[in-house]
């Protein structure tokens, strides 16, 4: 008996992600190479800034695992102005995988 299609439905990429959060319209989301399991401070350091030049934001989501980084990266878009997410990790649960990370967002000059 074949799979009804209508209830199973591969994952139509960040555009469904980022239109059922409500992210249609923003920015970018951020490049998967700008989630680090790096600290905040060796990320700053790598740049060339200091801790100090960034205001430091914790952001999580919850998901199916295969869904789980674009997720957090959907997340972190409420902050247009987010650098990159350093911390990340991803715990895994029975049902849904909750990932989480520190969003840096350059202060002010």
């Amino acid at each position: 008996m074949p799979i009804n299609s209508k209830f199973v439905k591969p994952l139509a990429g960040l555009a469904l992600i980022a239109s059922l959060n409500g992210c249609e319209g923003k920015k970018p989301l951020l490049p998967e190479d700008k989630v680090l399991t790096v600290s905040p401070k060796d990320y700053v350091e790598s740049v060339g800034k200091k801790l100090s030049d960034y205001k430091m934001v914790g952001v999580h989501a919850d998901s199916m695992s295969s869904h789980c980084l674009e997720e957090l990266r959907v997340s972190a878009n409420e902050y247009p102005n987010a650098e990159a997410i350093t911390k990340y990790d991803l715990v895994r649960g029975f049902v849904l995988d909750r990932c989480y990370g520190v969003a840096l967002i350059p202060k002010e000059e």
